[in-house]
């Protein structure tokens, strides 16, 4: 009972502290993000309007810590009959990267699809796949586990695509990507990719996350249809 208490003290100031990051920005877009769901987001011209929301979600939060119910961090999609858990990193991170796990992490969002790698290991290799990634790719997690996003790519997959992705690695920094890709029967779909880096709080590279979501032409300004690209919209704004 009191590691579940703990844990829940944790997320919920982990959504604290990314709400007062979100303010801090003093943006015109905002992200409006529940504990449950992503709820919208839409350009907010009133910063009164702003923080009334912020407040409600923050009030509604902080009830759900004192109660008795799990934490929401339940990404546990189903794929076939395989229950895949929320990813638990290893090492420590800054407590904005736990804010963007925690969101892809919660409830309504089991269809996201999205895959982390360890840069440390031999090819920078997958260690975790959510369930949408899963059904979105049609590989099942032995299949890719311990080998590099690469398996994605095929023949028409633009070699200008795949340079913008090894450079962002290379470099350590985000970039989105709108690319042809492969599903292990054959099948392509257009991917509109986002990578970031999670970093821990002396702010060493610890892993990547690949964001994944298909759509429906390839072409430019299709960002916004990533929740990767969403949830970490003060770094690129």
């Amino acid at each position: 009972q009191q590691d579940l208490q703990d844990a829940k003290r944790r997320t919920a100031l982990r959504w604290i502290i990314g709400w007062r990051r979100t303010l801090s920005l003093e943006r015109s877009l905002v992200v409006l993000v529940s504990p449950y769901h992503l709820l919208n987001y839409n350009i907010i011209r009133s910063k009164r309007s702003v923080k009334g929301m912020n407040l409600s979600l923050l009030r509604n939060w902080l009830s759900w810590s004192q109660s008795e119910t799990p934490p929401p961090s339940a990404n546990n999609s189903v794929n076939g009959d395989e229950v895949v858990k929320p990813f638990e990193p290893e090492k420590r991170l800054c407590e904005r990267d736990y804010t963007i796990l925690d969101m892809l992490n919660s409830q309504g969002h089991e269809t996201v699809a999205f895959c982390i790698t360890d840069p440390h290991l031999d090819d920078n290799p997958v260690i975790y796949a959510s369930g949408g990634f899963l059904k979105l790719s049609g590989y099942e997690f032995e299949d890719i586990v311990g080998k590099n996003c690469r398996f994605l790519q095929g023949p028409e997959t633009a070699d200008e695509d795949r340079r913008r992705i090894s450079a962002a690695i290379k470099s350590e920094k985000e970039c989105s990507v709108n690319l042809l890709n492969y599903r292990k029967d054959g099948t392509t779909f257009v991917n509109e990719f986002f990578l970031t880096n999670l970093r821990t709080p002396e702010k060493e590279l610890a892993y990547y996350i690949g964001i994944q979501v298909a759509v429906a032409h390839r072409g430019p300004g299709q960002m916004p249809a990533n929740p990767g690209w969403v949830y970490t919209l003060g770094n690129h704004i």
